[in-house]
């Protein structure tokens, strides 16, 4: 069993987490496509955050951003940055870099690492709301899937693509008896991270989910 923090996001932003462009990307070929590009902005109006946690509340599934159409995560790199560059061109009107492209696919990677059973912690959110006071926890039920939503309206409807299925979602207070807010402060900034054995957190996630979250 592996266990993650995952935050709820918007969709697009949230910093530049950039790691190193793979070989075999043809920029100019991208350039030349991006220059050809008129964009269709998608709005983001804050129901992207209703529809996410009525997602995972209702319907047991977890999504997140940077999920814009022809991005699924099981595409090879190469053809995975073309298309985030391309689209984040066409669909946020930003100029994204290859670096910035792989930084970002890594990130989101981790949901192609997780298996049924793994347990997921999402900081701040209670059912259908995003809450500064409470956390929700939620074992993984069905592996990483993309859904293609390219025939949504230009808002996010088109985004938050990835996808994985989960179950016993149950929401907790932030309390000494539980877990404190602190405790999902650094390392785990970004929308995905594994909560590793060697951090000196782990032992205390472990001990939570064996004793007070039980599916």
């Amino acid at each position: 069993m592996q266990m993650w923090v995952f935050r709820v996001t918007r969709g697009w932003g949230g910093g530049n987490p950039e790691r190193v462009c793979p070989i075999g990307i043809d920029s100019d070929i991208i350039l030349k496509k991006i220059v050809a590009i008129i964009p269709t902005i998608l709005t983001y109006n804050g129901d992207e955050v209703n529809f996410i946690l009525n997602e995972l509340f209702k319907y047991h599934r977890l999504r997140q951003g940077w999920g814009i159409p022809d991005l699924d995560l099981r595409l090879e790199d190469s053809i995975w940055i073309e298309n985030y560059i391309i689209g984040a061109r066409q669909y946020w009107n930003e100029h994204s870099t290859c670096n910035e492209a792989m930084g970002r696919k890594i990130i989101l990677n981790h949901m192609l690492d997780m298996s049924i059973g793994d347990i997921i912690f999402i900081p701040n959110v209670s059912e259908n709301t995003l809450d500064p006071g409470s956390f929700t926890v939620a074992a993984v039920d069905s592996l990483y899937d993309f859904e293609n939503r390219i025939n949504n309206p230009n808002t996010w409807k088109k985004d938050f693509g990835h996808i994985i299925g989960v179950n016993h979602p149950k929401i907790f207070n932030y309390s000494n008896n539980y877990l404190k807010r602190a405790i999902f402060g650094p390392p785990f900034m970004h929308a995905i991270d594994p909560i590793l054995p060697h951090y000196q957190s782990y032992d205390i996630f472990k001990k939570f989910v064996s004793t007070i979250y039980k599916t």
